[in-house]
């Protein structure tokens, strides 16, 4: 993800207390996910996410497990707004890390409040089963996660889900190939070469990677290429 690998170079982050990791290098940025999809059922009264600061609403607020890419993803929107976990706690609130399935049964019998997190298959199932809204995250906060912590600015279409009734701007994470700094630049170019030219090997492992683009892998990074990769982009007339 290219938000740790940005974290791991600053030595910040998830990678506070173990500081800097030198010996990292990107290789290919393969697809985005979508992150913070901020769910709560459609009867709840909340209508932005501005209001829970506003209010000092104790949500009782379910995210994936403690330490992992959606659960920092979740932390660091809610920064955004001046809104912290502990925050949410003094309001009366709680914060729960659960896995998807959990999370899915809890707010489907009245146990929790709201989702953030990414819409895997479980999630996707509960709204099916219970009417569920999305609070949608500002553009302020968009650019600053953009901006201040390497996530995506994306765009959810129109009827992706029956909740996003019409295109709107949403945070993403972008998922990378990392190397060894210190890989021989001509393996980390064979390397690279290889994923660039059998784009239907990645495309084919999960939906996910469907839309990967050879042309577009030096992009959202979050830090910089391995020299091996960065001369293939050059040679292939990608990077300039």
């Amino acid at each position: 993800m290219a938000k740790l690998y940005h974290e791991a170079l600053a030595g910040d982050g998830a990678f506070a207390s173990r500081g800097k990791q030198e010996n990292v290098r990107a290789m290919a940025y393969l697809a985005d996910i979508p992150m913070s999809f901020f769910l709560v059922k459609e009867g709840n009264p909340l209508a932005s996410i501005d209001e829970i600061k506003a209010k000092k609403v104790g949500l009782r607020v379910l995210t994936s497990k403690k330490g992992s890419s959606p659960a920092l993803a979740a932390e660091m929107m809610l920064a955004k707004y001046g809104i912290s976990f502990d925050d949410i706690k003094a309001w009366g609130g709680s914060v729960s890390y659960v896995s998807y399935a959990e999370a899915a049964n809890l707010i489907k019998d009245g146990h929790a409040d709201a989702w953030i997190g990414p819409m895997v298959s479980a999630i996707v199932e509960l709204t099916t089963t219970e009417k569920m809204k999305m609070l949608p995250i500002s553009e302020a906060a968009l650019n600053k996660l953009r901006d201040e912590d390497s996530y995506v600015k994306t765009v959810l279409p129109k009827d992706k889900y029956y909740f996003v009734t019409k295109d709107t701007p949403h945070m993403a994470e972008a998922v990378i190939l990392v190397v060894r700094k210190d890989l021989p630049d001509d393996v980390a170019a064979a390397m690279t070469k290889t994923v660039l030219e059998h784009p239907d090997s990645l495309r084919n492992i999960h939906k996910t990677y469907s839309g990967f683009d050879p042309a577009k892998a030096f992009q959202n990074l979050g830090g910089p290429l391995h020299p091996g990769a960065e001369k293939i982009y050059k040679d292939k007339g990608f990077l300039k």
